[in-house]
């Protein structure tokens, strides 16, 4: 309702008569509160309940800058020690003409144009559609087909586990060449740790007591105050980017171990919402942002919108700069251009 205060004050400026701004403050207050409820409304169809979502603010402690160039692109004269893009919510079926297969094949060569020196693409979740071998096939090809490419990390979302856990956790083993569901790595002396579900046939996240004591441990090591550690799980956790209800298994836990240092900068996917939505980015201890789709978006009121989003991430000294990318329009999208400085607080 601030926006409809805000509203109701510029009507009466410049209202020099105690009766005619008393008129113009009921008129305008009745006008501000009809917009404010048909903002509510949206389309009937393919909608979910506004109930279910939470809209975090991003702080000052994260912001959108405004140093783009013509292109809407983060512009830096200094080099970036490194280079990685952040992919989530592929959705690859064993269609080759499928939109989502050629949508993920026009990100994989946008990558190689804009960052032939990527040194690693993160697919944050559900890079398969139903987690079936086909699928996976048809994903390493498409890898193939656009080799070389940086080495690909594979976070397990709910799509990959739909049906036999322990049937499919062995084929996502076999056919991505990880070591397990959950794990870590070092790149350019900078901890990349991402999580795993546990358990199949459920859109949330099960990770378990002994996962987090894993995380626990893990983050711990070789820590170095106000270097950025990099983090991935596909299902977001509550009260960070826009989300739905809680899914996440232990989501309190994870969330006080994250919050404890500033230095983690975490991904998230599974919800399709488009970068422009409120709460995109969030900072809270850590920082948290969305990983949309490329295969099919969500807008904030809950419809389907066709289109492909993910992110390049700058890594430099003294800041970390994440650019979204508009991958089905080949262009920089401006409103999701972040620069996460450092010494972090």
């Amino acid at each position: 309702m601030q926006s409809t205060v805000g509203f109701v004050a510029k009507m009466c400026k410049g209202v020099t008569s105690i009766r005619k701004r008393v008129l113009f403050s009921v008129a305008a207050l009745f006008i501000g509160v009809a917009i404010f409820f048909f903002s509510l409304l949206g389309p009937a169809n393919n909608t979910r309940s506004m109930s279910e979502f939470n809209e975090p603010k991003a702080t000052e402690a994260m912001e959108v800058t405004g140093k783009t160039n013509e292109n809407q692109e983060i512009v830096d004269p200094n080099t970036p020690l490194f280079t990685f893009s952040v992919l989530s919510d592929v959705h690859i079926t064993n269609n080759s003409k499928h939109r989502f297969v050629t949508r993920f094949a026009s990100a994989l060569t946008q990558i190689k144009t804009i960052a032939p020196n990527c040194a690693t693409i993160v697919l944050n979740g559900d890079f398969t559609d139903n987690g079936y071998a086909n699928e996976y096939d048809m994903l390493n090809k498409i890898l193939q087909d656009n080799s070389p490419l940086p080495p690909v990390t594979f976070v397990g979302g709910n799509h990959e586990f739909r049906r036999n856990y322990p049937e499919e956790l062995t084929v996502f083993i076999q056919k991505t060449g990880m070591q397990g569901i959950y794990g870590d790595y070092w790149l350019n002396e900078h901890h990349f740790i991402y999580f795993g579900t546990e358990s199949s046939g459920t859109d949330g996240a099960d990770i378990s007591d002994a996962q987090v004591d894993w995380f626990k441990k893990t983050i711990a090591e070789k820590y170095t105050k106000g270097r950025p550690i990099f983090v991935f799980l596909h299902q977001p956790l509550t009260n960070t980017v826009r989300s739905q209800t809680p899914e996440v298994v232990n989501d309190s836990k994870i969330r006080a171990i994250v919050d404890a240092y500033p230095e983690v900068i975490f991904f998230s996917g599974h919800t399709h919402y488009e970068m422009s939505v409120e709460g995109n980015a969030f900072t809270s201890g850590a920082t948290y942002f969305n990983t949309a789709s490329t295969a099919l978006l969500w807008t904030s009121s809950g419809n389907k919108k066709e289109g492909s989003q993910g992110y390049f991430v700058d890594v430099y000294a003294n800041k970390v700069v994440v650019k979204g990318r508009d991958f089905m329009n080949q262009a920089w999208l401006p409103y999701a251009q972040y620069e996460v400085k450092t010494p972090f607080e």
